[in-house]
């Protein structure tokens, strides 16, 4: 895992060089610290001298995805750019796929900036909570209100573009108004009808610009309905590369 240091609860038992520690879960009730995930093995932790400040390790795991894949994110991107290669360099190229579970505003800014400007695919765990949940309702609205208001591809479209735009404007108006009942514990109101006062972000725009401009870099696993979750998950990764 990658975390940052300045959002650990009882990150004063890892300050120490030269030696194994055995970390334990703070019982702090600090809202803006997390105690580690236990099912991580390795963790890399980012101090950029911010307390209880998220957001700081995005721009180093973004990096080092892009030093680990060779620049070459998805397996189909891969195969592309390596007729294009020398031999010596196509077996340096490592097909990167983000995996969600759960997940908070932060989680919705780094698979939108994965889909967008890096197009890494996503696997989102619909079912967990926060984060993939939103994703997944807002993918399943956003096809039936594109349905129903027979919405064309913008790309090829010879209706008026005033006319577009206020489509478009009435299915933004409808999922905002449809995903303020999805897990309060998002906080959905805040970042689906207000903007961030301190980062000036809307994160429904976040998560609208990835389903209407990158849908095909997601991909739901949907816990709900799937009993072979392990097998589910596999090929929901398989399914993200080739896309």
């Amino acid at each position: 895992g990658i975390a940052p240091w300045g959002c650990i609860s009882g990150v004063e038992q890892l300050d120490v060089h030269g030696t194994n520690v055995i970390y334990n879960k703070s019982k702090s009730d600090e809202n803006d610290e997390t105690p580690l995930e236990p099912n991580h093995t390795h963790f890399t932790f980012i101090d950029d001298g911010t307390k209880h400040q998220y957001g700081g390790e995005n721009e180093f795991r973004a990096q080092f995805e892009r030093a680990i894949s060779g620049e070459s994110f998805s397996l189909q991107s891969t195969i592309n750019n390596n007729q294009m290669k020398d031999k010596s360099r196509q077996s340096d190229s490592i097909p990167v796929v983000l995996v969600v579970i759960d997940g908070e505003l932060e989680t919705i800014k780094k698979v939108h900036e994965s889909v967008i400007k890096n197009k890494i695919p996503v696997v989102l765990l619909a079912g967990t909570g926060g984060c993939c949940d939103l994703f997944a309702k807002c993918y399943q609205l956003y096809n039936e209100y594109h349905l129903t208001l027979k919405l064309p591809d913008q790309t090829n479209s010879s209706e008026d573009s005033s006319s577009l735009k206020e489509k478009i404007e009435q299915i933004k108006n409808k999922l905002r108004e449809k995903l303020q009942i999805i897990d309060n514990k998002l906080n959905i109101d805040s970042c689906i009808n207000l903007l961030d006062k301190n980062t000036g972000i809307d994160y429904f725009e976040l998560i609208y610009e990835c389903i209407d401009k990158r849908s095909i870099f997601l991909n739901f696993v949907d816990l709900k309905v799937h009993n072979y979750v392990e097998t589910d998950i596999d090929l929901a990764i398989l399914q993200a590369l080739l896309n």
